[in-house]
């Protein structure tokens, strides 16, 4: 009798930890699935940014590229509202909201509101990534990650931050002390790539990167505007390629240390 109890007992604690694995990796695949999902959201809307300010910029028609990234968006994030946890999913329907918005208006705004609606896209998607990794840390009990994780994230955002105030004294860059009110942030958006070096060497460490810290440190102590407007935005715009790719980075060590590695994207974020 004795025997045939602990031969129960053991299969039953057996069938406990074959749930509690099975539960554990149905959730760390949906969390997995968010922030995949999330991440081709932002490599979208960059493309779509990109895209759309050169049509804004010479005046042409909706392309079919713009006509499948807008499709592509919307088709992600109506998957993300069905495999997000029912608490979770007026999170993603405001993000929904804001990207339909976009979509609809964006032929009609100018550069710079077409460059700032983007970002606020952008960002909301990496908050909701940030929301996913730090209950996936949490749930999967890596303490020892979330500080550092933590610290990167505050850097990355620190250089959105950094980013988006540049992008605003571009839009005044051709009035009365245009370039005074650009170099303090020229300045500011060196000394944050820079600081990005300590999450991923590498990125910083490209030519691009490298020509693009040399012109924005001239710019910083320059009286005189050497750039066009537009040439300014190329310039933002290489910046993101390095905040985005330097997080994606961050993105996919954590992951490959809680579960798997993300898939591998076609092109850079």
């Amino acid at each position: 009798m004795f025997v045939f109890i602990a031969v129960l007992l053991s299969l039953f604690i057996c069938l406990v930890m074959l749930y509690l694995s099975s539960k554990r990796k149905s959730s760390y695949q949906q969390k997995y699935d968010l922030i995949t999902d999330l991440r081709n959201i932002v490599t979208s809307c960059r493309q779509h940014r990109s895209a759309s300010h050169y049509l804004l910029y010479y005046g042409n028609p909706k392309s079919h590229e713009i006509l499948l990234l807008e499709k592509g968006m919307s088709s992600t994030t109506k998957t993300l509202i069905s495999k997000a946890h029912f608490d979770n999913k007026p999170i993603y329907r405001i993000l929904f909201s804001k990207l339909t918005n976009l979509i609809a208006e964006w032929e009609h705004m100018t550069i710079s509101q077409n460059q700032m609606s983007h970002g606020r896209v952008i960002r909301h998607c990496i908050f909701l990534i940030d929301e996913v990794i730090l209950a996936w840390l949490v749930e999967s009990q890596r303490v020892d990650l979330v500080d550092e994780y933590n610290l990167s994230w505050h850097q990355i955002n620190d250089s959105l931050e950094s980013l988006t105030q540049f992008r605003v004294a571009i839009q005044d860059v051709n009035t009365d002390n245009g370039i005074a009110k650009l170099n303090p942030h020229a300045k500011l958006m060196v000394n944050r790539l820079n600081q990005l070096a300590l999450i991923n060497p590498l990125a910083i460490a490209s030519p691009a990167c490298s020509l693009l810290c040399r012109q924005l440190e001239g710019m910083s102590e320059s009286k005189e505007l050497e750039f066009t407007q537009e040439q300014l935005y190329k310039m933002s715009t290489e910046a993101s390629l390095v905040i985005f790719n330097t997080y994606d980075f961050l993105l996919s060590n954590i992951a490959e240390s809680i579960y798997v590695p993300l898939p591998k994207l076609a092109v850079s974020i």
